[in-house]
């Protein structure tokens, strides 16, 4: 807490190209599969345009599955998600990012400094907090806005 991340540029399961940058407040990660798990659980039911609009991102680090399993299985699963996943393959953009073992890490950043850090292996505790920072951010751009997920925020 009080690091700052650096900024920096990640391609998702489709090859379209995010940052993660100053205007974020919410970085998702995921170093496991277990990780990746609770992400996935957590962020059913958002899309690109609705994390993206709440400066929200959700970033994996793939790069300890071999390279053909990643391209072969592995990416390719993740194409039939409909929120956007930015993948570390080389490990190095997010070597310096914290995670704990078989758990999601959910970074608070301000101006890409850390506020906050929570390990968590609950999928509800991800919805929670993404809920929340995009309540947060509708209520910074509209005073009156709430704002849910684009199912309502039914779990399947």
């Amino acid at each position: 807490v009080g690091d700052k991340i650096e900024p920096l540029t990640l391609n998702d399961q489709h090859g379209n190209e995010h940052s993660v940058d100053s205007s974020i407040r919410l970085v998702i990660f995921s170093r496991t599969k277990d990780g990746s798990d609770v992400v996935k659980g957590g962020l059913r039911g958002w899309n690109d345009d609705s994390l993206a609009e709440h400066d929200i991102v959700n970033v994996g680090d793939i790069h300890t599955i071999p390279s053909a399993i990643r391209r072969g299985f592995v990416i390719p699963a993740m194409r039939k998600g409909s929120s956007p996943i930015l993948l570390d393959q080389e490990g190095d953009l997010t070597s310096r990012f914290p995670a704990d073992k078989d758990a999601a890490t959910l970074i608070f950043v301000d101006d890409l400094r850390i506020e906050r850090l929570l390990f968590t292996t609950s999928f509800m505790e991800v919805r929670k907090h993404v809920e929340a920072v995009a309540e947060a951010k509708a209520d910074e751009d509209e005073p009156s806005g709430k704002s849910i997920p684009p199912d309502g925020g039914a779990l399947d």
